[in-house]
């Protein structure tokens, strides 16, 4: 984050701030929000709200401001960072990945196409398969899946299995 943050101070050198907040962890449980110079509470906060009115983890943002703080007044900046945010976030690109947990299944020959019927069901991906006198698959599924998955496996199939 310092990085990047450094890179856009050096790229708008010129600017009076670069006002930032970021949501790091699964669940943005590590955060941080810097006003950078501007009245306290009316930069980075503002910046880290819209990141949590969007539900956005792993991700930074900086709003850049060059002129207009003291005529905007306390609450005009406020506005101003928040909306500058929401607008950053409403035109780029979100992109979503999801935790997936590794199962390794085993199971008898005849099975294993209701197996891989079950991982499509859930949107697994399939990452090894074995085909001996047993079969043995590596599905990795959305962690919201997971216990679904693995109470369908032993209760429709029987398989053996364990998370990896």
């Amino acid at each position: 984050m310092q990085t990047h943050l450094q890179l856009l101070k050096k790229q708008y050198h010129d600017a009076r701030h670069h006002a930032y907040a970021f949501r790091l962890g699964h669940d943005g449980e590590h955060w941080r929000a810097s006003d950078d110079g501007e009245p306290s509470n009316s930069a980075g906060p503002p910046i880290l709200g819209a990141l949590r009115s969007r539900e956005l983890t792993w991700c930074m943002g900086v709003v850049v401001r060059y002129f207009g703080g003291t005529k905007l007044g306390v609450g005009g900046l406020i506005e101003a960072y928040r909306e500058a945010t929401l607008a950053a976030i409403d035109n780029g690109k979100i992109v979503q990945h999801f935790v997936r947990i590794p199962f390794r299944v085993q199971c008898p020959y005849e099975l294993i196409g209701s197996v891989l019927s079950l991982g499509e069901k859930y949107q697994a991906s399939v990452s090894d398969q074995v085909f001996l006198e047993n079969c043995g698959v590596t599905l990795a599924v959305r962690e919201s899946h997971a216990d679904a998955m693995e109470n369908e496996l032993t209760q429709l199939f029987g398989c053996t299995f364990s998370r990896m």
